[in-house]
């Protein structure tokens, strides 16, 4: 699977935000804005996660999914949190930041479809609990 990605990989790495990024070229305001935009990819995933959890149909998944939840709302938001301090940037900021038409069509998706794809991935049986998945 992985050899097959193998194009996409390649193409991200030679994004050039990820090269400016790397190399420290990449503008600081632009990286403010990214920043900005990255505040409602983290608060609509754990939010798809907590979806995920809602529709687990066995309790390892919803152990999973509600871990991942709420590693996101904390570890991953106070990090999250400490970067923006770090470029002059407040969660108040980045709460009051008006997505952009990207981010909000892939979070529509995230919110839609994706979080299905968690519970898919999940084993068609459950070795901790014996339940199986419909």
């Amino acid at each position: 699977m992985r050899k097959m990605a193998d194009p996409i990989w390649e193409a991200i790495f030679k994004h050039p935000f990820v090269v400016e990024l790397y190399s420290g070229a990449l503008p600081l305001e632009k990286f403010r804005y990214y920043l900005l935009q990255d505040y409602n990819y983290l608060v609509n995933f754990a939010k798809a996660l907590s979806l995920a959890t809602a529709k687990a149909p066995a309790v390892p998944l919803m152990r999973e999914a509600l871990a991942l939840a709420y590693g996101t709302v904390t570890g991953e938001m106070a990090n999250y949190e400490a970067l923006l301090g770090e470029v002059g940037l407040t969660l108040e900021d980045a709460a009051g930041a008006e997505p952009n038409f990207v981010n909000v069509s892939y979070m529509s998706y995230l919110l839609s479809a994706r979080w299905r794809a968690f519970i898919n991935a999940w084993p068609r049986r459950s070795p901790a609990s014996g339940a199986t998945r419909r």
